[in-house]
């Protein structure tokens, strides 16, 4: 199996809000190679989900880099710029 994390950027689940659908799917990364996708396009993650999520010290959830530059793209507006946090430039 390949490394995959090239594939993927990491954004603080903090940054994740209940109730709004989000255009685009949402993955939880279990190893380099395996990331495991918990909404597909148009879910949204309830507040209970966000919090067992929490429970389970995940901190991160991830995006595809083409999803993640869409996802800057709708917080144009957000005064605080979302960033990768592993240092994972998306392009």
């Amino acid at each position: 199996m390949g490394d995959r994390d090239q594939e993927f950027v990491e954004v603080s689940i903090e940054e994740f809000t209940s109730g709004k659908p989000a255009p685009f799917a949402i993955f939880i990364r279990l190893t380099s190679w395996k990331y495991l996708q918990i909404t597909n396009p148009g879910d949204s993650l309830d507040l209970e989900r966000l919090a067992a999520y929490k429970d389970k010290n995940v901190r991160c959830l991830y995006l595809t880099k083409a999803d993640f530059s869409r996802h800057v793209g709708l917080l144009g507006a957000h005064p605080k710029p979302v960033a990768p946090l592993s240092g994972v430039a998306a392009k």
